[in-house]
């Protein structure tokens, strides 16, 4: 008989300890609360050196799915971690302030958190750490949030795919500093795309400058026309196709009497001997399959291609962590119509063209050079 009862006696010591539970989600939060971000399909950067630090693209804050989530029964030495879930991420040493390396050299990420319960309802970076919490015994996650950014590094960005993709960060409520203590997550963010690419824009040209000899041309060329034609200069770019580009003609003197032809005639380099042409000035011109012939004023930008794209402010609906709108969410954008992207296709031709203008009544020989700088910006 002594022996039955000690078996009971000890049934009821262990059962309260088999009920017991410490730091679990509420019953009637069977999952974490998820937060989702989705990316496009391409994400366009420019071909320029960026500097470290620049933003790419903001998501803004984009709230979980259960507005009010409850973690209970924490003792009073819990923790809660804030970690990547890709172990490309969770083993890496941030590059700059809170920003990891992706797949994709010169770019980084950083992912921020928002309203996590007790001392974590500020805005915090996940950084791979276990923070002590405050003692509390139950905790309330009201519209948990996270935030992306994608992050310049440095330098040039080749482009490449962003793998980074599915669950990618946790925030867990555990008795211990390990995923396997005692415990549950309490909120996690997913990123969605069948393949980031990134793409960086850009061209390279065939020749690194251009030179128009117009030879000797005879005065009386102007008696029946105001224009002396040069010979015509082909420059290939060979682009990522989808590249915009600009043409901007520099450092140079814009005629300011006479017939300037709206300003697109320039005037002639003064000769040191002084025998330099008078009534006389330059006209620079550019076209492409698509452009007609342009005139170039000095120091204005033409746009030579032009892509059809969205803005990176305009793939989320995300927030600032007042709530406010995103007003400014990165440099980066993406095709509106991947199969029509507009802009350059991977190979194109620039014409260059140079003439004589007369601006005067009168015309005298000379010596008569004109240059310039010719920048082609390409995004």
């Amino acid at each position: 008989m002594s022996r039955f009862l000690f078996f009971i006696i000890l049934l009821a010591g262990v059962t309260p300890l088999i009920s017991q539970a410490t730091c679990h989600r509420d019953n009637s939060d069977d999952t974490p609360t998820i937060s989702t971000i989705s990316l496009p399909s391409q994400i366009l950067v420019s071909s320029k050196n960026y500097s470290g630090g620049e933003v790419l693209y903001d998501s803004g804050y984009i709230a979980g799915n259960d507005s009010e989530l409850q973690i209970k029964g924490c003792s009073n030495d819990y923790y809660v971690g804030f970690h990547y879930k890709p172990s490309s991420l969770q083993n890496a040493s941030p590059v700059l302030d809170g920003v990891y390396p992706t797949g994709i050299p010169g770019i980084g990420i950083r992912t921020y958190t928002l309203n996590q319960a007790g001392p974590f309802d500020q805005e915090r970076v996940i950084d791979n750490t276990w923070q002590q919490g405050n003692g509390d015994n139950d905790h309330t996650l009201r519209n948990s949030s996270y935030r992306i950014q994608l992050i310049a590094t440095g330098g040039q960005i080749s482009g490449g795919s962003l793998n980074e993709i599915g669950q990618i960060a946790t925030v867990e409520f555990r008795e211990g500093q390990s995923s396997s203590d005692t415990g549950d997550n309490a909120s996690e963010l997913f990123l969605t795309s069948s393949n980031v690419e990134v793409v960086a824009m850009g061209c390279s040209a065939t020749v690194s400058e251009v030179n128009i000899p117009m030879g000797d041309i005879d005065i009386s060329a102007f008696e029946s026309s105001p224009v002396v034609e040069g010979p015509p200069q082909n420059v290939g770019l060979n682009c990522a196709a989808g590249t915009n580009v600009t043409l901007n003609l520099s450092a140079v003197n814009p005629v300011t009497s006479g017939d300037t032809q709206d300003g697109t005639v320039i005037s002639l380099t003064k000769d040191s001997s002084g025998t330099t042409a008078t009534g006389v000035g330059v006209q620079f011109s550019v076209s492409t399959a698509a452009l007609p012939r342009t005139y170039m004023k000095p120091n204005t930008t033409i746009t030579l291609f032009q892509s059809n794209r969205i803005a990176a402010a305009d793939w989320s609906d995300g927030a600032a962590a007042d709530g406010s709108a995103i007003s400014d969410q990165g440099d980066a954008s993406s095709f509106a119509d991947a199969a029509n992207p507009g802009g350059t296709a991977e190979s194109e031709n620039l014409t260059f063209y140079a003439n004589y203008y007369k601006t005067d009544a009168t015309v005298t020989p000379g010596t008569a050079n004109a240059s310039g700088t010719l920048t082609l910006q390409y995004n």
